[in-house]
């Protein structure tokens, strides 16, 4: 188990006025000015220099963006790894992070899980409410047996930004199978129909993955894998679209 159990019922921490402005100077160009953030209480400015151009972003067509730790679990190290997934849909965007802690010694565990449900205040209609599921298994199977097509990035393509980096990729036909959200150690599901599947402790010796999904209306859910070696290294991300 977890070194701090988490309280599922009860957030640790709630950011009621979380917000973020983005603004552009030419196409690869521009500024994120966030404020009401989990670990400041100030605003914070960052450039932007075009899509995927960071070394820590991965992203995928069709409304998908990530930023992963390249390895968990580092034998004698101290950090906080962590996934942030975001599913876009126009202009709402559903963002979930999980953050792992690991110790100077024993098994890396998860310290958090954190979701926002964006919403664009400047957008001309504002996007309609998704239905509502009593818990993770209620959503799972609203979905199961859906099918869809899978893309797949690995680690060597970290920071490429050219536009034809899936050219050649045929998708790969998938149907979804709650079994990979429920086998793991954790399977929550949160606001705007998000879910989250990952291990509670990671330990070196065998490869591990996590799950992210978000159901983003009666007829479409998207998934992103992320594979770990069994030395922790990353390995791959999936991205899945399904359709009723």
């Amino acid at each position: 188990a977890s070194a701090v159990p988490i309280d599922w019922a009860n957030p640790k921490i709630v950011l009621p006025k979380s917000v973020y402005d983005i603004s552009f100077s030419d196409d690869l160009s521009g500024e994120w000015r966030g404020s009401g953030l989990r670990f400041t209480n100030k605003e914070v400015v960052f450039p932007l220099t075009g899509p995927g151009s960071a070394k820590t972003t991965c992203m995928f067509p069709g409304g998908l963006g990530m930023q992963s730790s390249l390895e968990y679990a580092v034998a004698g190290g101290k950090g906080h790894p962590a996934n942030e997934v975001n599913f876009f849909d126009d202009r709402a965007r559903s963002m979930i992070i999980s953050l792992y802690k690991t110790p100077e010694s024993g098994a890396t565990a998860l310290e958090s899980v954190g979701v926002t449900p964006f919403r664009d205040a400047n957008a001309a209609i504002a996007p309609g409410p998704r239905t509502t599921y009593p818990s993770a298994e209620a959503l799972l199977s609203s979905v199961k047996g859906w099918k869809g097509t899978q893309l797949t990035r690995v680690p060597d393509d970290w920071g490429v930004t050219k536009p034809d980096l899936f050219e050649g990729q045929a998708p790969v036909p998938v149907s979804l199978d709650p079994s990979r959200y429920t086998s793991q150690a954790v399977c929550r599901a949160f606001v705007d129909n998000m879910i989250f599947a990952g291990p509670e402790t990671i330990t070196l010796g065998k490869p591990f993955e996590m799950v992210y999904g978000c159901k983003m209306s009666d007829t479409e859910f998207k998934e992103v894998v992320i594979s770990y070696a069994a030395d922790g290294e990353l390995t791959s991300w999936k991205h899945s679209v399904y359709k009723a």
